[in-house]
């Protein structure tokens, strides 16, 4: 019986340090992925590469495509749908954030309560044992990111840029980016 115990008890040893090893390991692999990309990243004047951003318009591909956005020393590189486009920073206008916030309100209800109230007090017990208790206020949050700047025709042309997911806020960081690193540019005046 003891034996049993102590065979028991070394083989859970033996788990637990395996585990121990295999996690060590792993979490080593991960840092020398993170340093290989990091150093991938300089070399090729990588600054940030973003999650995927959706293309609301602006580009030659069709819209709601997901893109890959990199910014660089230099220049924004956006690539989507057999695509890359090269933006210089001194082509850039202006770049601006939007936020659109969706706020929704429901109740819930439990529908175990509802049950024990019926088997308590009959179909009073359930109407409100069942009625709703609780209730929940859930925003999602979108953000887009407006960037205009002047194409090779000379005219002004904009690209819209918006989160994959809500609440992420990818691309109003990305706008928080590019304002310092895009030249002042002088208002121009128009007469309506």
């Amino acid at each position: 019986m003891i034996l049993a115990l102590v065979l028991i008890l070394i083989f859970l040893f033996l788990i637990l340090c395996f585990l121990i090893r295999f996690l060590a390991k792993a979490s080593k692999t991960a840092k020398e992925q993170r340093k290989k990309i990091m150093q991938e990243n300089k070399e090729q004047g990588i600054v940030k590469r973003y999650p995927p951003l959706i293309h609301v318009t602006g580009l030659d591909i069709p819209e709601n495509v997901q893109v890959s956005v990199l910014l660089k020393k230099d220049r924004l590189t956006i690539a989507g749908a057999g695509r890359e486009y090269n933006l210089n920073f001194d082509k850039i206008v202006s770049s601006e954030s939007h936020v659109t916030m969706d706020i929704k309100e429901y109740y819930r209800s439990s529908t175990l309560k509802g049950v024990t109230g019926a088997a308590l007090f009959g179909l009073p017990g359930a109407v409100i044992g069942s009625a709703p208790s609780k209730r929940v206020v859930k925003s999602d949050v979108k953000s887009f990111a407006v960037i205009s700047f002047t194409a090779r025709t000379g005219d002004i042309a904009t690209i819209i840029l918006s989160d994959a997911l809500p609440n992420t806020r990818y691309a109003s960081d990305l706008v928080a980016r590019l304002k310092p690193l895009t030249p002042d540019r002088n208002l121009e005046t128009v007469n309506l």
